[in-house]
């Protein structure tokens, strides 16, 4: 049952537009005046408002400008009912956000028909809300792994190093790159290769904080984004990973096969020099890291130590848990 809220400080005119929705099987909530209406409008939510213009405490333009600007009643329609119907009048209050309007007195008919427009009008904008929402969703997902993408990664990662001075919290980046990877695609086939990425998606995600974000960033290529983590923890959480991908047995055709994984760690930190505390920064340190896990015989976690210089910035290679 749809549900009406009527706003209108003549109580004749409440009643005549209550009888008439409600034999039309419309729940109806009514307020005297404007206030009354936010406040009804708030803790009810209706599927649509039918609001005088003219009323003490707060006008109807006034409360229509309030209701489309709230975050929970802006997609409410709503239909002015009132006796100033000049042109002037009408675009004051369609410019206010009302989708319809009314001249009093009213045809029960005709206050229907426009009721149920509005209805329609709005179940038609919340499909295109709801198939934008899933729109916005595909553009940050990756297809293979329904992990968030490349693209969601840097706008994240870019909100998140921005609070760091304001927070005063650490950050710390992983990047993970699975070794030989190529191998896989070339023996078992793509196929084969694509399901371990899916399984290797799944390790990482059942090993992480539900906070943590983690990403593909692409190929064989996750990131992984510690909110409120400095090196130290970061180093147990990629050596965590490291040890569950490398426990994993994978097999094909009855042939078993191991996956390896190289781990580049870096973290920023409040006390550092605000020209370090950015984006690009972090991502070539903990990139720099990886790539010297690569170097070194991979299926290692390498870490940048977090430096107030630079310039002396430099891998440190760790074997075991701090």
């Amino acid at each position: 049952m749809k549900k009406v809220l009527i706003v209108e400080d003549s109580k004749l005119t409440r009643e005549m537009v209550k009888d008439t929705l409600i034999a039309e099987n419309f729940a109806v909530v009514e307020a005297a005046d404007g206030l009354e209406g936010v406040r009804k409008a708030y803790e009810e939510i209706p599927d649509l408002i039918i609001l005088d213009v003219i009323m003490p405490r707060m006008d109807g333009i006034s409360l229509c400008k309030i209701l489309t600007q709230g975050s929970e009643t802006r997609d409410i329609p709503i239909i002015m009912l009132t006796s100033r119907t000049s042109s002037t009048d009408v675009k004051e209050g369609l410019e206010a956000g009302a989708v319809d309007y009314i001249k009093k007195p009213f045809d029960s008919i005709e206050l229907i028909a426009r009721v149920q427009s509005a209805l329609r009008f709005k179940s038609y904008k919340n499909q295109i809300n709801s198939l934008t929402a899933k729109l916005n969703e595909l553009s940050i997902t990756d297809d293979l792994t329904n992990l968030k993408n490349a693209g969601f990664f840097w706008d994240y990662l870019n909100r998140e190093v921005n609070k760091i001075p304001r927070l005063e919290k650490p950050l710390s980046l992983i990047i993970i790159d699975l070794d030989d990877f190529k191998e896989v695609n070339e023996k078992f086939g793509h196929l084969v290769g694509d399901r371990v990425l899916k399984e290797i998606a799944t390790i990482l995600t059942v090993n992480l904080r539900r906070y943590d974000l983690l990403a593909r960033y692409g190929g064989e290529e996750f990131v992984v984004v510690l909110i409120d983590s400095d090196e130290s923890e970061a180093f147990r959480v990629a050596e965590d990973l490291r040890k569950k991908i490398a426990e994993k047995a994978f097999e094909e055709d009855g042939e078993k096969f191991p996956i390896t994984a190289s781990f580049g760690i870096a973290s920023l930190v409040p006390e550092m020099p605000k020209n370090m505390l950015n984006t690009i920064s972090l991502f070539e340190r903990a990139d720099k890291a990886l790539g010297e896990a690569k170097s070194k015989g991979k299926g290692i976690c390498v870490i940048m130590p977090v430096s107030y210089d630079e310039k002396k910035a430099g891998p440190e290679i760790i074997e075991k848990d701090f």
